[in-house]
């Protein structure tokens, strides 16, 4: 029999090691795939809230020039864009009293898509610039649309709506199907 000294340490086994290796792998792969998971949706929260902010330009542009504005979708879905309801204010950028109008065109991120969520006899079309007009800001910080809604969308990604209140011109963001 051999004597042990008090401070001598035991030493792990081979298996030990490998057990010990193959839980910290199993859980790095779960903790990857469940990162992987929730970076999947970063693109079409970020549209929307990009979305948002474009509204609320629109909107306080309305109230401060005292003129209507427009938010529009392109018609494969990929911009949106808000510009003067009349579009005779872009030709009247001369003169001291006339206030520049605003104009904002956003390129959505690649398969990142608006699509305007149609309900009952309303049907947009296409202006001549091929631009589908979703809600209409009045000077007075209301929608002259009721209710507007579209989805924001990404293959294999849930959508979110953005809806449009239009008496108050109030806007919420909520996962598709819920309201």
């Amino acid at each position: 029999m051999t004597a042990r000294t008090p401070n001598a340490r035991r030493g792990y086994t081979l298996v030990e090691l490998i057990v010990v290796i193959a839980v910290l792998v199993l859980l790095g792969a779960i903790v990857s795939s469940s990162l992987t998971g929730q970076d999947g949706n970063t693109k079409v929260k970020a549209a929307a809230d990009d979305a948002t902010g474009l509204i609320a330009s629109a909107r306080s542009h309305a109230i401060d020039e005292g003129r209507n504005y427009r938010l529009a979708v392109s018609q494969d879905g990929t911009k949106l864009r808000v510009t003067p309801d009349d579009p005779d204010a872009l030709d009247q950028t001369e003169g001291e009293d006339v206030i520049k109008p605003f104009v904002q065109e956003f390129q959505l991120s690649p398969g990142v898509t608006v699509v305007p969520t149609i309900t009952g006899s309303e049907m947009s079309t296409a202006d001549s610039e091929g631009w589908v007009r979703l809600a209409t800001f009045q000077q007075d910080g209301t929608c002259r649309e009721d209710l507007v809604d579209f989805e924001i969308r990404e293959e294999g990604v849930a959508p979110l709506v953005v809806q449009i209140r239009g008496l108050t011109g109030h806007t919420t963001v909520n996962p598709a199907g819920k309201k």
